[in-house]
């Protein structure tokens, strides 16, 4: 027995100083690679002393620093993460760990760290706790020429005895966001838009052979408020709702009950007032490069009842936000019509001071809700196609947006050969929209 017990003390000790060894060899290296900025032969040695369950706060140190400069942020994140929790009172990991965080877009958790550090230490972040994150301002323009087209369109022919038409114009807006922030983890947005759109009423009769229009100014307003909230894990929960007052105008006509020689038909407009509103729930779980999310949203626009499930996948292919893309396909029930929209965004950093992103969705847009009802295609004739181009102009604590985004609409007008046996046309026209953004980040 004694000499069992005396074999298991050697085997012991041998085993140990075997650690020992695999200890100091995997000091060495790391510290050679690292001096060496050799990032591929650091990654392996890394993982080599990992899967061997060897670990020590200054080979995290080193792996996390070479990562953070060659910009692999999300590979650098998890090696601070371990670093801290290993030495907590060390003001350099709590730097690295801070700007980790921040440039791999995970800006919770970065302020969330920042909120425990002492105030020296978040004076030299410039970190300053705040409600109020940022202001927007935006302008928009909907232009097109669908009413100096088609104005003088001859919508009864030979062969029908009313035409009318309801031709959308151009579209002008402005807008004001505020975003805030409480316990680093929740966030709040408020934003309220002013659209007026101008819209051509027209109505031609073959007998009398009468054609009359009338212009019209219509205002929308549209308030959106959302809120969200992050784990320390990335699990993100949120909740959007919206409210819409949308105006619109008809052209009605009455021809008069008998048809005498100078019978007149008269005109008049016809107002209608939608008060609508929208709810919107979110969930998504930000992974290492990628962040899956899938929204549900419920409304009633225009008075029909409207439901979408939207599915999106945001991937950060460099491990950091200098470039991204998001990949969404939502399955829109419009009032029993099903619909589909697939989109897909691109961003990409090239200066510190200049962004670029590109937008591009295909399908039946009509009522289509993303972003937590923030962006919704309400339009009164439905967006086939949109693609966008923004581009982001960074000075100090403000930012620009100039945009461009160019839509395929539909739209129609109906021919009547009788009071109720009608045709109705389909159409498709061109939109460009230019975008003004400025936004003061506090």
């Amino acid at each position: 027995m004694r000499k069992i017990v005396y074999l298991f003390l050697i085997f012991s000790g041998f085993i140990r100083a075997q650690e020992n060894v695999s200890y100091a060899s995997i000091d060495r290296a790391t510290y050679v690679e690292y001096m060496n900025n050799d990032f591929k032969g650091i990654k392996k040695t890394g993982r080599k002393a990992l899967s061997d369950h060897i670990d020590f706060y200054y080979m995290r140190m080193r792996l996390g620093i070479i990562g953070y400069n060659h910009k692999e942020y999300e590979y650098a994140t998890p090696h601070f993460e371990e670093a801290y929790r290993m030495n907590p009172a060390d003001t350099i990991t709590q730097e690295y760990l801070y700007y980790a965080y921040l440039f791999s877009g995970r800006t919770e958790n970065a302020e969330a760290l920042a909120l425990k550090l002492s105030s020296t230490m978040q004076q030299k972040l410039g970190y300053k706790q705040k409600r109020l994150d940022n202001l927007s301002i935006g302008f928009v323009g909907y232009l097109n020429k669908n009413i100096g087209t088609n104005t003088s369109k001859d919508y009864v022919g030979t062969t029908y005895k009313r035409g009318e038409a309801d031709l959308n114009g151009n579209t002008f807006g402005e807008s004001v966001m505020i975003q805030s922030t409480w316990n680093a983890r929740i966030h709040f947005y408020n934003k309220l838009t002013v659209y007026q759109t101008n819209t051509m009423g027209i109505e031609q009769f073959s007998t009398p052979p009468v054609k009359h229009s009338e212009l019209y100014k219509n205002r929308q307003y549209q308030y959106n408020w959302a809120g969200s909230y992050t784990t320390k894990s990335g699990f993100m929960f949120g909740v959007g709702g919206a409210f819409f007052q949308t105006n619109t105008s008809d052209l009605l006509s009455k021809p008069p009950a008998v048809q005498m020689p100078g019978a007149q038909i008269t005109f008049k407009e016809h107002d209608t007032t939608y008060n609508n509103h929208l709810v919107s729930f979110t969930f998504g779980k930000r992974l290492k490069y990628i962040y899956p999310s899938v929204s549900y949203t419920v409304s009633n626009l225009y008075g029909l009842k409207q439901s979408q499930e939207e599915f999106l996948l945001t991937y950060y292919p460099l491990g950091n936000v200098n470039l991204y893309g998001t990949t969404a396909y939502a399955l829109i029930d419009n009032n029993g019509t099903n619909q589909t929209v697939f989109s897909q965004k691109i961003g990409f950093k090239c200066f510190d001071w200049l962004w670029f992103e590109g937008k591009y969705s295909t399908g039946n847009h009509s009522n289509y809700m993303t972003n937590s009802g923030f962006v919704s295609f309400n339009t009164l004739d439905p967006v086939k196609m949109h693609a966008s181009l923004d581009v982001h102009f960074f000075v100090r604590r403000t930012e620009f947006v100039l945009g461009y985004s160019f839509q395929t609409r539909q739209a129609k007008y109906t021919q009547y050969t009788a009071p109720t046996t009608s045709t109705v046309t389909n159409y498709n026209y061109s939109s460009n929209n230019l975008i003004c953004t400025i936004k003061w980040n506090f």
